[in-house]
């Protein structure tokens, strides 16, 4: 594993974080590089659907024809992610009690 369990979900939390700033700095292509990295990584898996939604939202910043097609993509699949995660959830729920 390359980083304990609490470095990894500081690490992970902090991706949106960092991509939202360095956006709004300018550096929307290393925004969207920081995110790329954290998706792939995976590790942290729960926060999947929260780096989908600020990489869609660094591609409507780029105002291009196919960053507003990809970014539409990417909410979608943010927002089903979410959906799914949270209804494995429940189920979980459920069967613990």
């Amino acid at each position: 594993m390359l980083f304990e369990p609490n470095e990894s979900f500081r690490f992970s939390t902090g991706l949106s974080e960092l991509a939202e700033a360095m956006a709004y700095a300018g550096w929307i292509v290393e925004g969207l590089g920081v995110l790329e990295v954290g998706i792939e990584q995976g590790e942290a898996r729960w926060i999947t659907p929260e780096l989908l939604r600020v990489k869609g939202e660094l591609l409507v910043l780029q105002s291009t024809p196919t960053g507003w097609e990809t970014a539409k993509d990417l909410l979608r699949r943010a927002l089903d992610e979410a959906r799914r995660r949270r209804s494995i959830q429940e189920h979980q729920q459920e069967v613990i009690r």
